[in-house]
Parts: C-alpha cells; sequence; structure tokens
C-alpha cells in the first residue's frame, strides 16, 4: 500500500474503522497495536485488517452465506469508533476479498457440508452504505459458509486432509461447469474424501 492509502480495520461486530497509511508506523520494528489507533466497542476484536487505493472494489461475505461488493472508500469513516457497515448478529465475518473485477469473474463459494457453487460476479449489487448484503449461497440446516473467493478464469484449487496429509484438487473447466449456477443456488457436494476444505 501506499502513505496516501487508507488502512481498514473489520472488527467482529461489523464495524469498520480506518486510519491513514500514513499515520502507522513506518520502517523497521514493532510498530504499535492497531487498537491504539482506533476506539473499539466494549467486546468487540479486529477480525481483518486490508489497505488500498480508496477506489479499489473488495467482496464481503459472511458465513451466514450473505456477502456484497463494495469499494474501500466506502468504509472510510471520521471517527476513532468508526461505522457500523456490516450487518451481523451471530455469524462470523470471512476475510474480505480485494478484486480486480472482468466481465467473466466468477464467484466461488464453500459451504461447512463441501458444498460449492459458482455463479458470476456481476450476480451482485454494489452496497455502498454496506449492510447485509444478498444471499451467496442457500445454506441448509446446520451448514455455514467457510469460504468464499472471486476468480478471473473457470478454475479453482482447493486443499484439505486426508489422515495427516494435506492434499490438493483442482477443479477447472468442464468440470468447474457442474458447480455453475445462479446465485443463490444450493451448489452441489464436491466429491472427493479430503476433509476441511478451502480454498488455495
Amino acid at each position: 500500500c501506499r502513505t496516501t492509502d487508507p488502512c481498514i480495520v473489520i472488527c467482529n461486530n461489523g464495524r469498520v474503522c480506518s486510519i491513514p497509511v500514513s499515520a502507522l508506523p513506518s520502517g523497521r520494528g514493532d510498530g504499535a497495536p492497531l487498537a491504539t489507533f482506533i476506539e473499539l466497542a466494549p467486546g468487540a476484536k479486529i477480525t481483518h485488517v486490508l489497505s488500498g487505493k480508496a477506489e479499489t472494489p473488495v467482496l464481503i461475505s459472511t458465513s451466514a452465506g450473505y456477502g456484497f461488493p463494495c469499494f474501500i472508500g466506502d468504509m472510510v469513516g471520521r471517527n476513532k469508533a468508526g461505522k457500523q457497515f456490516i450487518s451481523v448478529k451471530e455469524e462470523t465475518i470471512l476475510p474480505p476479498i480485494l478484486l480486480a473485477p472482468t466481465k467473466t469473474s466468477l464467484v466461488v463459494v464453500l459451504s461447512k457440508h463441501a458444498r460449492l457453487l459458482t455463479f458470476m460476479l456481476s450476480e451482485l449489487k454494489l452496497l455502498q452504505g454496506g449492510g447485509k448484503g444478498m444471499m451467496l449461497i442457500d445454506l441448509k440446516a446446520g451448514d455455514e459458509l467457510t469460504a468464499c473467493t472471486v476468480v478471473n478464469q473457470p478454475a479453482v484449487t482447493l486443499s484439505g486432509t486426508a489422515g495427516s496429509k494435506v492434499q490438493q484438487v483442482k477443479i477447472g473447466g468442464k468440470e468447474l461447469q457442474m458447480y455453475f449456477g445462479a446465485r443463490a443456488r444450493a451448489g452441489k457436494v464436491v466429491e472427493t474424501r479430503l476433509k476441511g476444505l478451502k480454498f488455495e
């Protein structure tokens, strides 16, 4: 990032705070605790930090299966306490994804029960004011969204465990088309013996 960029701090309660990168310690050293630059609400914890140009698009998603695109600049605020931006209750906020979108960009989502769904990024509505977002995948009872990514080519690599070993499986081309559908569909279970699947 550059010193002219904002540093965005996302908390587990859905509040976002912004810090000018120029205000952060520079050079080598231990730095300074991020919590000293912002005002955390009682019981709140920092979950994610990102930085980039204000016009950089970002995809926000939660374990409840909802998400929305916005810009880094939309999360910039004037108060040290930040502002409420992501609507959450008990769900967790997944790592935000910095986007370099194209007309063929695909959103790929993966649930705890290994259900995979891919759909066009263009199906998602830009929410510059934040909120709950749109349903990404239709989750069944007891399931939750565990991973979300965006790809600009029809291929994705998953990793998981088989016993004590970590293995990878690549899904692309016609095979990935099997999981392609409209946003908010249930997706299909990935046929693999690997457990604890996640995106590489």
